[in-house]
């Protein structure tokens, strides 16, 4: 009987002694993971360098990829070397590698539509894109499947490098309607600068701005998914104050004008901030003819060793006849700043007042943090800062305010740039980037014609009429202050002025 062939035969091991994990050594070789992962650049050229020095099998297993991957790098190995030499070591993949992007003529024809329409300044919404993407999509017939659903609309976003904006200037007409006006009174200033040859210490420029006592910022830093973000305040979000922030040209700050609503001056309050604040006792917080008389008079004065200029908005009791009258008296000239050109070229609207408000937040939310003096009413409600505390706010945020910047704001505006037009490029709604660069070279054509603009610069209509009514609206429904000043108690006086 012949004995069996063994050599035909395999061995069989028990199933669990083949799934058995053996001790793993430091020498051990990483093994591909089944995931997939992306691997830089950078990398892969590091794993083809070590590959031609040993092996495929070697690189794989040390960088944890499958040898056909190693193949695949050593093949393109030039590219990788240009895409690494050129500076893009830390991207994972080639230009133009990866899917390829599906429906790109909508991609693309949506791209320029929403440039097109922010040139405009219109709204441009994630809903709107989504609209105009599927009537795009009607007219390719490649392109029927197309849904411009919300994970297309994510991928368009990223690709193009949009993103949902919070939006920080609205205007009834775009920014390019204003070159006009914005070029005629920058050469306005310029001829009467080179008519009058006023110095930088007698060029002024100043404007109102409102000063709320309890300013609760929009966010909160709150859990992720809290479906309720409350915030604790005063219940005095529309009490205010006025305040007339000027300054000069070469940097020099003048006391902030400030009106308040009390009639009945406060002889602690009157001492404290004489030196540092110019104090109306008016009882209200709106500007008049009036108030703009006792402002010219009191904060710029009529004493000057030359001529004076005084650039302000088109606000109407800064126009008006009264005021022309005592502009005259004090020997001041002025120049107007056309309607809806304030954003560009009126420097407390283009550098001061945000970081003067700023300012002024955050001495609110420090003082609402501390809380230890903040008063309480009997029905346990908490009263608003005393008069005291805000007025400090006011000097300590005007006093925040550099030199620098107050110099730069003026040349940022246009108003005391050279007057041969070499310091134009620093006017700051005219740089490539601003939010009308094409005027930067309707500047340069006007000043070159030497046409008289002084005729083109009209006193528009007021701008701030619809802002002055709302603010005496809300002077009459906020109910946060007493009816009488004069029936005020002592007592009650010193507590609100916090003496």
């Amino acid at each position: 009987m012949r004995s069996p062939n063994l050599g035909t035969y395999r061995l069989r091991l028990p199933r669990v002694l083949l799934c058995m994990d053996l001790p793993a050594s430091n020498d051990a070789p990483t093994q591909p993971s089944k995931k997939r992962t992306s691997v830089s650049l950078k990398r892969k050229l590091e794993a083809i360098q070590f590959a031609e020095q040993s092996s495929n099998s070697a690189a794989a297993r040390k960088y944890g990829v499958h040898r056909k991957q190693i193949q695949e790098w050593r093949r393109i190995r030039r590219s990788i070397e240009a895409a690494v030499t050129g500076g893009s070591s830390k991207r994972r993949r080639l230009a133009g590698g990866g899917r390829k992007q599906l429906f790109r003529v909508v991609n693309d024809r949506m791209r320029d539509w929403v440039h097109r329409k922010r040139e405009e300044r219109q709204c441009v919404s994630r809903r709107l894109i989504r609209l105009e993407a599927k009537k795009i999509a009607k007219e390719y017939p490649e392109c029927e499947n197309f849904r411009a659903s919300i994970g297309w609309l994510e991928k368009f976003l990223r690709r193009n490098n949009f993103s949902l904006r919070a939006t920080t200037t609205t205007c009834q007409r775009p920014p390019a309607d204003s070159i006009g006006k914005i070029v005629n009174f920058i050469l306005f200033v310029r001829n009467q600068r080179k008519e009058h040859n006023y110095q930088a210490n007698n060029i002024y420029a100043c404007d109102e701005t409102a000063v709320w006592l309890d300013p609760i910022g929009k966010k909160c830093i709150e859990t992720r998914g809290a479906k309720d973000v409350t915030v604790q305040t005063l219940g005095q979000e529309k009490l205010h104050i006025t305040v007339m922030l000027c300054a000069r040209a070469n940097g020099t700050k003048c006391k902030p004008y400030v009106l308040l609503k009390r009639k009945r001056p406060v002889p602690e309050i009157v001492k404290k901030f004489s030196r540092s604040l110019v104090l109306s006792w008016a009882g209200k917080v709106w500007m008049d003819n009036p108030l703009t008389e006792d402002f010219l008079r009191r904060v710029l004065g009529s004493l000057s060793f030359g001529q004076r200029l005084l650039i302000w908005d088109s606000f109407r009791c800064h126009v008006s006849k009264e005021t022309k009258s005592v502009l005259a008296e004090l020997k001041v000239h002025h120049a107007v700043v056309p309607g809806g050109c304030t954003k560009y070229v009126q420097a407390p609207d283009v550098s001061w007042n945000k970081p003067f408000k700023d300012a002024i937040s955050r001495f609110h939310e420090d003082w609402m943090a501390d809380g230890t003096e903040i008063e309480f009413t009997r029905g346990g409600n908490p009263r608003p800062p005393p008069m005291a505390t805000y007025l400090q706010w006011v000097v300590d945020a005007w006093g925040s305010l550099s030199t620098e910047l107050i110099r730069d704001s003026f040349k940022t505006c246009g108003i005391t740039n050279n007057v041969d037009g070499s310091e134009d490029e620093l006017i700051h709604c005219f740089k490539p980037h601003g939010p009308i660069p094409e005027g930067f070279q309707a500047l340069k054509s006007n000043a070159l014609t030497g046409s008289d603009v002084q005729e083109a610069v009209v006193v528009p209509e007021d701008e701030h009429d619809e802002l002055q009514e709302l603010m005496m609206e809300v002077e009459v429904t906020s109910g946060t202050a007493a009816n009488d000043e004069d029936d005020i108690s002592d007592d009650q006086l010193e507590s609100d002025v916090g003496l």
